[in-house]
């Protein structure tokens, strides 16, 4: 396909012989021709997408720290993983009857030592057996919960922020209490009771449960307040453009019908002042000496 001249009025079909930078019959410059247009429109494809993503931090922003029962409830979204650390690192020390030699066993042995923990572990009987993997199940879902309640947290702002919020505390402290049931079992076997472990599922549940009331008070005052940044795209409110957007139209066009309405209204005025003026040149004019 022939190269033409990208002058819209013109479109002259150019030959090897118009090697010049412009246009043998409207004249315009072949190689910068509507490039301030596209500059336009890129700043406002620009402009759209950083005005989108200003509201969706700004909603962020007000479900971490946007007041202060987001605050705390952030705190409390913090503490189960505090928690979960001495859970996983932590050693039961366990004694089965008839067993001479202590049996050690840590969630982080898994993982690190899988050989000499399966000598453990193949010690303890059945049930000891049942609720030590039922301690560890519960305690990775507790860990799973909480960052999937930081992450969530982001998203407070949402529709659906509730929903959520009430399905992560509601697993969260289930997830506790199948671990304090497992832990609980265990103790049977403890040569001593293992009271870190104990305080950290515990706090754990607690937290959650406070996390599910801070929601319920959030949610009862109808949600977060949102402060919104002002953003305009090409000198337009982005309300404005995002419902036109919306409607299926561009930025480009509203700018176009802004600016020409913008120049409608200054003739308006430019014409009312005019009038004015002349009212008051007739009425100087007809003022008796």
């Amino acid at each position: 396909m022939a190269a033409q001249c990208p002058n819209p009025d013109c479109k002259r079909q150019l030959k090897l012989k118009d090697w010049r930078e412009t246009c043998p019959d409207c004249g315009v410059n072949l190689l910068y021709y509507g490039l301030e247009e596209g500059m336009e429109r890129e700043a406002d494809e620009v402009e759209l997408a950083a005005a989108v993503t200003q509201k969706k931090y700004d909603r962020a922003k007000a479900a971490l720290i946007g007041s202060p029962l987001a605050i705390v409830r952030l705190v409390f979204l913090v503490l189960p993983l505090a928690a979960i650390v001495p859970l996983v690192t932590g050693k039961l020390m366990l004694a089965m009857p008839n067993d001479l030699k202590t049996i050690v066993l840590g969630i982080l042995n898994i993982f690190t030592g899988f050989a000499d923990f399966n000598a453990d572990f193949q010690r303890l009987d059945a049930a000891g057996r049942t609720w030590f993997l039922l301690l560890v199940a519960g305690v990775l879902i507790m860990a799973v919960t909480a960052l999937i309640g930081l992450v969530t947290c982001f998203l407070g702002a949402s529709p659906k922020w509730f929903a959520r919020g009430a399905a992560v505390s509601t697993v969260g402290m289930a997830s506790a209490a199948l671990s304090s049931v497992g832990l609980s079992q265990l103790a049977r076997y403890a040569e001593s009771t293992p009271t870190a472990f104990i305080i950290c599922v515990c706090g754990a549940f607690l937290a959650f449960a406070l996390i599910l009331g801070i929601n319920l008070i959030i949610n009862k005052r109808g949600g977060l307040p949102v402060k919104y940044t002002p953003c305009f795209i090409a000198g337009i409110p982005e309300e404005e453009v995002l419902a036109y957007v919306a409607q299926g139209g561009t930025v480009e066009n509203l700018r176009v019908q802004t600016q020409a309405a913008e120049k409608a209204a200054e003739a308006d005025e430019a014409a009312a002042d005019e009038e004015t003026a002349a009212e008051e040149i007739t009425a100087t004019e007809t003022v008796p000496v």
